[in-house]
């Protein structure tokens, strides 16, 4: 029975054979030593400056590295229960070192803010009362103590005094 190839997304897909045996190779390796990694893909197995040049263009290649980035996504993808077990596991006990920093991470990350705020509604009825004649008194004494006229005395001083505010604005 043949060994059935795992099935590539788009990204490996677009890429020939060799390219992809790097891409594999060099998400294995950790992302280091392109130029070993280039070799053992065989690219320039037998002169390593030709293979260090090689390995620079290929990690410069847009489809090289969206390869490189689907691969190790799909990596991360298969171990995220695990990662997610440790991160609780932390987050669980207040006596680890970084508990609090894997709190406010989980909580950045969920969009949940730690702080909590508290708002308070209160309606305020006010009412006020116009006294007209103790206004009058009021205006009547400011008139007196500084010896400027503030009221109009009869309905044409009405006028006057309206129209001179007007031409004043």
């Amino acid at each position: 029975m043949s060994e059935e190839q795992p099935q590539l997304g788009p990204a490996m897909s677009a890429l020939n054979p060799q390219q992809q045996d790097f891409v594999r190779r060099y998400v294995a390796a950790g992302g280091e030593n392109a130029t070993g990694v280039a070799q053992a893909a065989g690219y320039s197995p037998s002169n390593p400056r030709a293979a260090a040049v090689t390995a620079h263009r290929l990690l410069k290649n847009e489809k090289i590295l969206l390869a490189i980035k689907e691969i190790s996504v799909g990596m991360l993808s298969a171990d995220l229960p695990k990662f997610t077990a440790a991160l609780k596991a932390v987050a669980l006990d207040p006596n680890h070192r970084d508990h609090v920093k894997v709190l406010i991470w989980m909580h950045q990350t969920l969009g949940i803010s730690p702080i909590t705020k508290a708002e308070i509604r209160q309606q305020i009825e006010v009412t006020t009362t116009f006294d007209r004649e103790k206004a009058l008194a009021e205006l009547q004494q400011i008139e007196r103590d500084f010896g400027v006229r503030l009221l109009p005395r009869s309905p044409r001083e009405d006028e006057e005094f309206v129209r001179d505010l007007v031409d004043e604005i």
